[in-house]
Formats: structure tokens, C-alpha cells, sequence
């Protein structure tokens, strides 16, 4: 059996990868303007449940952390 390989763009393509940027672009940034959405609600929880790991190049550090559970909407899972 072969393992396979991808390219570096094809890691960078990852929708779950993509989708880890993203919530740590809403955190870092927080407090954000507007309203998130469905996908950013997502995100946010897959960080916070653990579903999702670190993309490369990116550390959920403490900071990370404390200003995840503040970016949260109202009902956070973890309690």
C-alpha cells in the first residue's frame, strides 16, 4: 500500500485547515464588528470542543485561549 502525498497548496486548500485560520482571525481580532455567522459560529466551537488542531504556522496559546471564550457567543459549551 502507498502513501499519499500532497503538495503544499493542496494543505493550504484544506477546508478544516481554512476553517481553523478563520477562527483565529475572529479571536485575535476580537472584538469583532457585526454579527457572526454560521461558519464562524463553527469554527469557534470546533476550536473550543477540540475537534479542530493547530493549522500550521498558527499556536492556540493561552492568549488564544482566554480570548476564545470571550469571542464565544452566548452559550458556550464549556462551562
Amino acid at each position: 500500500m502507498g502513501s499519499i502525498l500532497y503538495s503544499a497548496d493542496a494543505i493550504f486548500d484544506d477546508p478544516v485547515q481554512q476553517l481553523a485560520r478563520e477562527a483565529y482571525r475572529i479571536v485575535m481580532n476580537y472584538p469583532h464588528q457585526g454579527k457572526l455567522d454560521d461558519k464562524h459560529v463553527l469554527a469557534l466551537r470546533s476550536i473550543e470542543l477540540k475537534i479542530i488542531s493547530e493549522p500550521n504556522g498558527i499556536e492556540f496559546n493561552d492568549k488564544f485561549r482566554v480570548k476564545l471564550q470571550s469571542a464565544l457567543p452566548a452559550g458556550s459549551l464549556s462551562q
